[in-house]
């Protein structure tokens, strides 16, 4: 309100005060109670009078309701209710968008819409009637990019609503390379597992057949790529099998090794694997820094001088250089272990058989030996592998910007010796995973959806180093990229890809790639995603502000003067009369 608008009221008020005053000070107090009100009613219809009054009108629009069909309704349930609501309007996607008419709700039949498509619908109190997915791929996820010689893992879900069971079976070009039952009327998880024999893009096909009918059909495109070789320091206290042949395997396996092994007080034994050769005398920081992982067992560690230790310490706590340590000793450097974790030996003696399951392996491993020793670990570490009695033989430890993995293992040898070269390659390849330098990445892409489409936004994000602006094309189409006001090292795109199959998305003379899919692939992923993208509409509509939506529109109105002025000009000519009667 301004200033003139309260002169006025205070004006206003004055004069009812000073109006009271009169009737009460009159003699004749017959009517007084009525000639006080109609005095007051007089003052107060002026302010009303000088100032406009406002209030809020609702243009009540209830039982003004529609219904919005999506992909996958069914229509007896939308016949339904219609027979319930029959005034109720029936449109598609592309209709609602066009009209502009007031909704008191909006029934979504079927699977809903997209979190983009839903920001181009008009606001209404949505009440959503989704369907039911009867039969497919509910949940999907695998490795996208594959290190070479590693394992491709897809694990998902499968909704199975059929009275007979399903296979899917992970295939390319006719070849099947994994295959799982799903039971008849069931909802199951499932894993499907290959080492891809290629460097490159491919796109492998997953398939659930029903004995000779194919129920569905969709595309895994995944790369394999050739990471840099990881370099390996091996520290031993004395020769042994376990070492010569952890040795051979890095060889045989393109790592860069170096090793030194004890032979006696201050005689070592020196061997390079793919590398020059250079003094390995004393553990210096710019030996340290040439290398990924540090492998050496408690009784090497523990005869070395103070200042080496001392230099390993920096290399895992501030330059993230990754250490094994082989507990098969009793001496142990106190410096490395922080009461993370302790070796206790096990209550049986005599030689035992371990059976263990490692990460990748489809059968159960078994590993004879003799005096076994076990990892006993506190907060701070996690175990890696145990046996089938949940004792733990190996654990990993957060040290600074590095990890520490403990490894209990004494004779893994055993399994090269029998033949066994799964078991051997998964358990020292998954040690070394854990422990190994980070490698630093300039660029590091994200897309969503997961499975793009055709003709649908894409948005591309990317984490940078860099601070400069970024600039990307994608099939020689330049795509605009924004900072995050608050990530300085994050910028977002979006791309409408136009043709299915492989995209390269080309930055700075880097390349990376991404695939499209056919509009009608992963169709129950997608319409998973879609329910829960109009799940979380709905309830931000019902959430919003009643002035906006649910049951009508707010509209501003002023009421008029005239009847302000009827009521002043009533009380006026009431006071007027009762003065001349009296």
């Amino acid at each position: 309100m301004t200033a003139f608008e309260y002169s006025i009221i205070i004006a206003c008020l004055l004069l009812a005060v000073f109006l009271v005053f009169k009737e009460i000070s009159r003699s004749n107090k017959a009517y007084l109670v009525w000639r006080i009100v109609a005095s007051v009613l007089a003052a107060v219809s002026l302010i009303f009078l000088a100032i406009p009054v406002h209030y809020n009108a609702t243009k009540n629009i209830d039982g003004n309701e529609a219904v919005l069909l999506t992909h996958g309704y069914i229509k007896d349930s939308v016949d339904f209710f219609l027979k319930q609501n029959k005034n109720a309007v029936v449109y598609t996607k592309d209709q609602y968008e066009q009209q502009a008419d007031a909704i008191s709700k909006l029934h979504v039949f079927g699977y809903g819409l997209s979190e983009d498509e839903w920001q181009t619908m008009p606001a209404s109190n949505i009440v959503f009637h989704p369907s039911v997915i009867d039969n497919g791929i509910t949940a999907i996820d695998y490795n996208k990019q594959v290190n070479s010689g590693d394992q491709l893992i897809i694990q998902g879900r499968y909704n199975n609503a059929a009275g007979k069971p399903v296979k899917l079976t992970l295939s390319s070009f006719g070849a099947a390379f994994d295959s799982v039952i799903i039971g008849q009327n069931q909802s199951q998880t499932f894993e499907l597992k290959t080492i891809p024999k290629f460097i490159g893009r491919a796109v492998y096909e997953i398939v659930a057949t029903n004995n000779k009918d194919t129920l569905e059909h969709e595309q895994l495109p995944f790369e394999v790529i050739s990471p840099r070789p990881l370099k390996v320091l091996l520290l031993a206290a004395y020769p042994d099998f376990e070492n010569k042949f952890l040795q051979n395997w890095l060889s045989e396996n393109n790592y860069v090794a170096a090793a030194r092994t004890t032979i006696s007080k201050s005689k070592y034994n020196y061997s390079f694997l793919d590398t020059a050769q250079f003094s390995l005398a004393q553990i210096t920081p710019r030996i340290l820094q040439q290398f990924d992982v540090l492998i050496a067992d408690g009784a090497a560690l523990s005869s070395l001088s103070r200042q080496e230790l001392f230099n390993i310490n920096n290399q895992v706590n501030d330059k993230g250089l990754g250490l094994i340590i082989k507990t098969d000793s009793t001496e142990k450097p106190a410096l490395f272990y922080r009461n993370n974790c302790s070796v206790v030996s096990s209550s049986n003696h005599n030689k035992q058989t371990l059976l263990m399951q490692l990460t990748g392996n489809d059968t159960i491993s078994s590993l004879p030996v003799e005096n076994a020793a076990f990892i006993k670990i506190n907060d701070g570490a996690r175990a890696l592998i145990t046996d089938a009695k949940r004792n733990i033989l190996a654990c990993r430890s957060v040290f600074g910007n590095g990890n520490i993995v403990f490894s209990a293992f004494k004779n893994s040898y055993y399994w090269m010796l029998s033949g066994d070269k799964k078991s051997y390659q998964l358990l020292w390849s998954s040690l070394i995973a854990n422990a190994a330098r980070k490698q630093s990445v300039s660029r590091q892409w994200h897309i969503s959806p997961a499975f793009p489409a055709v003709d649908k936004p894409a948005a591309l994000t990317v984490e940078t180093v860099r601070q400069q602006s970024l600039q990307a094309s994608i099939n020689n189409t330049f795509v605009a990229f924004a900072a995050q006001p608050y990530l300085p090292f994050e910028w977002k795109g979006m791309y409408w890809p136009k043709t299915k199959g492989w995209q390269a998305v080309v930055s700075g003379g880097d390349t990376s790639w991404f695939y499209v899919f056919d509009k009608s692939a992963w169709k129950n992923i997608t319409a998973l995603q879609n329910m829960e993208d109009t799940y979380t509409y709905a309830a931000l509509s019902k959430a919003s502000s009643h002035k906006e939506v649910l049951n009508g529109q707010l509209n501003k109105k002023i009421i008029p003067a005239f009847y302000f002025f009827v009521v002043f000009m009533c009380c006026c000519i009431l006071l007027w009369i009762e003065k001349k009667l009296s």
